[in-house]
């Protein structure tokens, strides 16, 4: 028995094969890589569990959102991300608060990098303050996460937009992920001129 069809025997067992993908963080896996391996995972049930965590799956965990605020000041937001997924996010994208009502939407980029939310069920917290625009109308809005591709050429289609792994959350038209919270925003306080 020489070491590489042991290593190949041993890979066969989808759990330890589970464990590396895991600690190598793996992002891709070739279709046809050995349908004999491959067979081995499905029959004990770990194909679905490393297509399903292959690469990131964020979800949302927790998080903390005001219930009103005044256009023109700060705003905190506290959130708390899942990456349930083997991998980090490894291209350039930005998060996003998004405020929207029947009539407007305003989108406030976060600081935090998603890229840095780290995998194998690490929770990355979030806790920023974000500006308010100044002209932002006052109103209720319905709050949602968005991180939308990096590329301003397809930054608008909904197909290139993160998917959060959370269940029945989304807004299809734009894959906005509902934060499930509506904040009331009052009109920006204006210093009458002389």
């Amino acid at each position: 028995d020489d070491g590489e069809s042991s290593t190949y025997n041993t890979w066969c067992k989808g759990s330890i094969a589970e464990a590396e993908m895991a600690q190598l963080h793996y992002s891709y896996l070739n279709h046809s890589y050995s349908q004999y391996v491959t067979d081995q995972w499905k029959a004990e049930g770990s194909y679905a569990r490393m297509s399903k965590y292959m690469g990131y799956r964020f979800e949302l965990a927790s998080a903390s959102l005001p219930n009103k605020a005044t256009a023109g000041t700060q705003m905190n937001v506290q959130l708390n991300i899942k990456n349930v997924g083997y991998a980090p996010l490894y291209n350039e994208r930005h998060a996003y608060i998004v405020f929207k009502n029947n009539t407007n939407t305003y989108s406030i980029q976060l600081s935090s990098d998603p890229r840095t939310w780290a995998p194998n069920s690490a929770v990355t917290p979030i806790n920023e303050n974000i500006a308010l625009p100044d002209n932002m109308v006052a109103g209720t809005y319905d709050m949602y996460l968005h991180l939308p591709d990096a590329s301003a050429n397809i930054a608008n289609n909904p197909k290139y937009a993160v998917r959060f792994a959370n269940q029945g959350q989304r807004e299809p038209e734009k894959c906005y992920y509902k934060l499930n919270k509506q904040i009331t925003i009052t009109a920006a306080c204006t210093v009458p001129t002389t």
